[in-house]
């Protein structure tokens, strides 16, 4: 038996079989994109991230946070002011906003990152938020369109 006939295909399957459950880039909803945040992505601070994904992440993000901050002050405000039972009530509701914030750090930093790569800019310039409207800087930065065709950090995500 010829077994470098069975290893080729075998290798041809993985490769159909790994694409199969993935959406072109240019056909992919601004969910497929948060979730391509979270889960392939989760710590990719290589290559590059388009306008629509990095917007996406950050929408879904900011959905998911209002929610949990409308809900704290739906329980301030439904206690009647009453600051003892409204601390009982809203202790799960703060640790479930830090646990969001501790699982979306790293994704927020990676797709931050390829976002500056997009545009031809060190992912370094993320530092730029420790400055006084440095975080400024960066929004008009995430607004500038990506550069055309490959630049020093891979190639083009379109």
């Amino acid at each position: 038996m010829d077994n470098s006939n069975l290893n080729g295909s075998l290798s041809h399957f993985d490769q159909v079989v790994g694409q199969a459950g993935r959406k072109p880039k240019d056909r992919m909803s601004i969910w497929d994109y948060f979730m391509e945040a979270i889960t392939d992505n989760y710590f990719d601070f290589h290559g590059r991230a388009r306008r629509k994904e990095y917007w996406s992440f950050y929408l879904f993000f900011l959905f998911i946070f209002l929610f949990f901050l409308a809900n704290l002050l739906n329980n301030f405000l439904s206690t009647h002011f009453d600051y003892e039972e409204y601390n009982m009530a809203s202790v799960f509701v703060i640790g479930i906003m830090i646990l969001l914030l501790f699982f979306f750090f790293i994704p927020s930093f990676s797709i931050t990152f390829r976002r500056l790569h997009d545009i031809g800019v060190s992912g370094w310039a993320l530092l730029l938020n420790l400055l006084p409207f440095g975080g400024l800087i960066l929004l008009v930065m995430s607004l500038i369109p990506s550069n055309k065709g490959s630049n020093h950090y891979g190639s083009s995500p379109r």
